[in-house]
């Protein structure tokens, strides 16, 4: 007779196998719209860091955490921190549109029923403003431009919403330096 132990493994077992068939196809979509941000980025000309901090206007005194912050995401993203502008938009680097798409891998889109876009690496970007960023700052920082995000949801569009200039100069006061 089997144990209560082995039964249920067997369940979760069969339960994950189902779970994988039915995300597939999302995941091979969110795979592809990864490799397409990746190819657009890798196609730009690179732009000095430091002409990127200068037309963003930041002090002097921020440099090292607005460097940082663009290490950091250039590493996320898989490409030179160099490749970024200054009026880049987190929403249109981080999305891919249906279009964006070959005709194979929209017939996907179209069967996972997505509407606008997909965002990648969104989860990447929170994830590591989260851990960089000291929270009591945060909050005083949304106090001072009378924002109060509800959700997850709100904060990501909040930075969704910035371009890169206004995400250097709203995070980089709030940056806790890694320790070396």
């Amino acid at each position: 007779m089997f144990s209560d132990y082995v039964i249920t493994a067997v369940i979760l077992i069969a339960f994950f196998i189902c779970m994988e068939k039915i995300n597939r196809p999302s995941t091979i979509l969110y795979k592809v719209a990864g490799d397409i941000i990746v190819s657009k980025l890798s196609r730009r000309p690179e732009l000095p860091i430091m002409e990127v901090l200068a037309t963003c206007a930041l002090p002097n005194h921020l440099y090292q955490e607005a460097s940082f912050l663009l290490l950091q995401l250039g590493a996320i993203l898989g490409q030179s921190s160099n490749k970024f502008r200054p009026d880049d938009k987190f929403e249109e680097l981080l999305a891919v549109y249906r279009t964006d798409f070959t005709e194979y891998y929209q017939q996907i889109w179209d069967k996972q029923g997505y509407q606008d876009s997909l965002e990648v690496f969104w989860d990447d970007v929170d994830n590591f403003l989260m851990k960089y960023t000291c929270v009591k700052r945060l909050r005083k920082a949304y106090e001072a431009i009378n924002f109060q995000p509800k959700d997850e949801t709100e904060r990501i569009d909040h930075y969704f919403n910035m371009t890169l200039c206004e995400l250097l100069n709203f995070y980089a006061p709030l940056v806790i330096m890694p320790s070396k």
